[in-house]
């Protein structure tokens, strides 16, 4: 599987991308990280929230999915190859992909999310029918709904359009509810997205629409 990178301007740059996808597969045992495409759903999911969400709340839970129940800190600085040595710098690139999505979001109206491309048996990419779409935005999608659990905000509001919208997003997790099921089906006849681009077109316009109505409310918070 190989990651396509599809990077705004001051974003990673593809060594320093690599870097942290290393960064991540190498933590110490106790933890739990998110992958290099989970986090681009989380990091998206963070800035979606209608109250904001400062890195200090949010960044632990990139380096453990679990966000410190093992009740082993995430930061420890008793470890001599990570909490004083590694930790600042994979923190540094996880806030420089942040900053890059969020002027994305607010200063273009869009962005260039990180997905997995499936490849067949030859090495060759896959990028037609619903299985490959699956299998290259689940991971994105499942670290969305992962900021969702954490920060809970976009379940708060009562925004017209705001479940379809979301409904679009989670027609892309591997393993849905009965209900995101039933939705998905209407979604799959209704919208069919018949290659990767064009799902990850439909994603990218979902996650701005969201983000309009989400940022919208601010105000009123």
């Amino acid at each position: 599987m190989s990651s396509v990178d599809m990077r705004g301007r001051g974003d990673l740059l593809e060594g320093e991308l690599a870097a942290l996808e290393d960064g991540l597969m190498a933590l110490p045992p106790y933890l739990e990280p998110l992958d290099i495409v989970s986090l681009d759903g989380f990091l998206c999911g963070v800035l979606l929230s209608p109250h904001p969400v400062i890195p200090a709340q949010w960044l632990p839970a990139v380096f453990d999915w679990n966000f410190g129940e093992s009740g082993v800190e995430v930061f420890d600085d008793g470890h001599p190859d990570w909490g004083r040595s590694r930790a600042p710098i994979l923190a540094a690139l996880v806030l420089r992909r942040y900053a890059a999505i969020d002027v994305a979001l607010s200063g273009e109206g869009w962005f260039s999310p990180i997905v997995a491309v499936p490849v067949d048996a030859r090495g060759v990419p896959v990028s037609r029918g619903k299985p490959a779409i699956q299998e290259a935005l689940g991971s994105w999608v499942l670290g969305f709904e992962h900021a969702q659990d954490l920060f809970p905000g976009l379940g708060d509001l009562r925004a017209p359009g705001l479940p379809d919208l979301m409904a679009c997003l989670l027609r892309h997790l591997p393993e849905q509810t009965e209900e995101e099921l039933a939705c998905t089906k209407a979604l799959d006849q209704e919208h069919p997205l018949a290659t990767l681009d064009e799902a990850i077109e439909d994603l990218v316009e979902t996650v701005v629409a969201i983000a309009q109505l989400s940022w919208a409310t601010r105000k009123n918070f």
